[in-house]
C-alpha cells in the first residue's frame, strides 16, 4: 500500500512491468481495522505457484468474523520440521522437496549432505504425534546417536543410493486417491555415517506433505 493514499489501496507488482499495478482495492475502513493479516507462500526452488491469504475483519450482513480471500492456484505443499543431527566431521542430512505434493503426480525429494556414495532409509509416516507408546519427537540417544531425533511414526520404509557427492533425487508417486487430499504425510531419512556415532547412523530434518 502507498502510504499517500492512507493504505485504501493493496497493489501487487508484476515482474514485466515498471512501477506498481492495482490488484485489489479495499473497502473503505482504518488501516487497523481492515484487515486481520496477510500471508504469503512460495514452494521452495520455485517449482509450485504462489498463494496469498488475506483475512477481513469486516463484518457481513448480521455475522461478525468477516470473510477470507485465497488467491493463487491450488496445489499442494511440503514443509521442512525439525533438524536433522550432525558430528564435527559430518555435516546434518537434509531432505528437501523440489516438487509440489500433487494427487496423480510425483513428490520429489533432493537428499543431500549425505556422506559420499553412502545409503539412507527413507521412513514415512502418517503420525507426527505418538509412535505406538512413545511421544513425538523421540530422543534416540539410547540408541547411540546423541543429538537424533525421530520427528514422526514409520508407516512404511524404502532405501535410496546417495552419490560421490552425497546426493541424489527422491520422486515418489502420489496417487489419484481423494481421500488423500489434504492429509499430511511425513519423511525423514536415516542415513549410514560410519563411525558418527556408536550406531554409525544419522537422522535428516524431517517433511511434511499436504498434497492437493
Amino acid at each position: 500500500s502507498l502510504k499517500k493514499e492512507s493504505n485504501k489501496t493493496l497493489y501487487g507488482r508484476i515482474a514485466k512491468t515498471t512501477g506498481v499495478t492495482p490488484q485489489l482495492t479495499l473497502r473503505k475502513g482504518t488501516r487497523t481495522g481492515q484487515y486481520a493479516w496477510i500471508a504469503g507462500q512460495r514452494t521452495i526452488f520455485q517449482v509450485g505457484g504462489m498463494h496469498a491469504m488475506i483475512t477481513d475483519l469486516s463484518a457481513i450482513g448480521t455475522l461478525s468474523g468477516g470473510r477470507n480471500v485465497f488467491l493463487g492456484p491450488v496445489t499442494g505443499t511440503v514443509l521442512l520440521h525439525g533438524v536433522g543431527c550432525e558430528t564435527k566431521t559430518l555435516d546434518a542430512p537434509i531432505l528437501y522437496p523440489i516438487q509440489e505434493a500433487r494427487l496423480g503426480g510425483k513428490l520429489s525429494l533432493l537428499a543431500t549432505s549425505h556422506p559420499a556414495s553412502t545409503s539412507g532409509i527413507l521412513l514415512l509416516g502418517v503420525n507426527d504425534q505418538k509412535f505406538g507408546a512413545f511421544t513425538l519427537p523421540l530422543s534416540l540417544t539410547g540408541l547411540g546417536m546423541p543429538g537424533c531425533v525421530l520427528w514422526q511414526d514409520i508407516f512404511t520404509t524404502g532405501v535410496y543410493t546417495c552419490d560421490k557427492n552425497g546426493e541424489t533425487t527422491i520422486a515418489l508417486p502420489f496417487p489419484q486417491i481423494p481421500s488423500l487430499a489434504g492429509l499430511p504425510i511425513f519423511f525423514q531419512s536415516i542415513v549410514i555415517a560410519p563411525s558418527a556415532n556408536k550406531a554409525n547412523l544419522l537422522t535428516s530434518n524431517g517433511l511434511t506433505s499436504i498434497a492437493r
